[in-house]
């Protein structure tokens, strides 16, 4: 999936992929192959445990069990983004992951240069059970006319390997600037909770940070450094459906970009979780 597909009256369905009068679509369920990937290091496709509602998914060590100590394991999407054609980017993808706690991660990345890489998300339960994921990128989150690359990473210590981590399901969702013509028009894809950008961004001091809840839930929402350290909990508590809002003061902490992540278990056991990226300037 490419952003400059954009133009073209259509894409190929050999690729899953939509056109729509508002959006671009792919979703990537590795029941054929990986081609849509560059594999290192030890990702691959297996049907070890199986995937999000298929056989197979992308797993961290190609289905051996367990995945190798000292390892940097990428699988990176082959095609970048030009986000100066797209209003916004959304990422999903459902995971399950049994890792040393800890000392073992599989995060998500994004570049514009394909050389240096920011962690986005990070999988992290200790359980084999799929969780459902979400990034929004926005143009203000990145430099207009650059390319975006995503890739996930996993990386482990010296000792006590387990079982990994399993990807299933990633879908690339593109809202477009302009749209395209001789294509359909379809319902944008549904979402039952959704984290806002925070306003202002950059921020001086203060910023302002909206989400929405279509269901009484667990709302965990806490602010990451760019090393994927805990800055700050906003909010750890249960909470009602609807419009919610928290303030982060960043007068204690050093001008840079900061992750606010927020995780939400809703009371049927769903696991939803996104992330934005904010500028604090000082």
């Amino acid at each position: 999936f490419d952003a400059d597909l954009i133009e073209n009256d259509s894409i190929s369905e050999n690729n899953h992929s939509l056109v729509t009068a508002a959006c671009i679509s792919l979703v990537d369920d590795f029941e054929n192959d990986g081609g849509n990937w560059h594999f290192r290091g030890g990702w691959g496709i297996t049907n070890l445990f199986g995937g999000y509602q298929s056989k197979t998914a992308a797993h961290s060590n190609n289905g051996v069990l367990p995945y190798s100590a000292n390892m940097n394991a990428t699988m990176t999407l082959r095609q970048s983004f030009d986000l100066q054609k797209l209003d916004s980017l959304t990422f999903t993808w459902w995971a399950t992951a049994y890792v040393e706690s800890g000392k073992d991660f599989c995060y998500f990345e994004t570049s514009t240069d394909s050389l240096t890489w920011i962690p986005v998300s990070t999988i992290s339960n200790d359980r084999l059970e799929y969780e459902f994921y979400s990034v929004t990128i926005s143009p203000e989150q990145a430099a207009i006319g650059q390319r975006l690359y995503v890739r996930f990473r996993f990386v482990s210590d010296s000792k006590n390997e387990e079982i990994g981590v399993f990807i299933d399901d990633i879908q690339f969702y593109a809202k477009l600037r302009k749209m395209p013509v001789n294509v359909k028009t379809v319902t944008d894809l549904p979402q039952e909770w959704r984290l806002e950008s925070n306003f202002p961004n950059p921020f001086n001091a203060t910023t302002k940070i909206s989400f929405i809840l279509m269901k009484p839930a667990q709302v965990d929402l806490s602010i990451f450094n760019l090393k994927g350290q805990l800055v700050e909990i906003l909010v750890d508590e249960n909470l009602p459906p609807g419009e919610h809002h928290a303030q982060w003061q960043g007068l204690d902490h050093a001008s840079g970009i900061y992750w606010c992540r927020m995780r939400v278990m809703s009371e049927d056991g769903r696991v939803f979780q996104a992330s934005q990226k904010m500028m604090l300037i000082r």
